[in-house]
């Protein structure tokens, strides 16, 4: 688990370290690896060697709405020219949770 675990932080550092973001950076965990994870193993150690390979401020996040939401709100966002306040995003998160529970 230590392995593994080091290895996605290695990717997700190289990131974080080869880009410009504000701190602190917000690390978004998504898929079936974190979301559905039964060993809380995996996210601390991950927490552990992102946070020493970097050496700056991040904060890790398990994604609990469906990762479509992300992509409407973006979308919203460029349409609008800005971000959509928190009650609309609200409104998107719940509209995208229906869509996806007809499946």
């Amino acid at each position: 688990i230590d392995e593994t675990a080091e290895q996605l932080a290695r990717s997700a550092g190289g990131v974080v370290m080869n880009l410009e973001f504000d701190e602190p950076v917000e690390v978004v965990l998504a898929g079936s690896v974190w979301a559905k994870a039964s060993c809380p193993e995996l996210l601390k150690y991950f927490r552990y060697h992102l946070n020493n390979l970097t050496e700056t401020g991040i904060n890790t996040t398990v994604l609990t709405v469906p990762p479509a939401t992300g992509a409407v709100i973006w979308a919203l966002e460029l349409f609008q020219s800005q971000f959509p306040d928190q009650e609309t995003r609200d409104k998107i998160t719940e509209a995208v949770t229906a869509k996806l529970e007809l499946f």
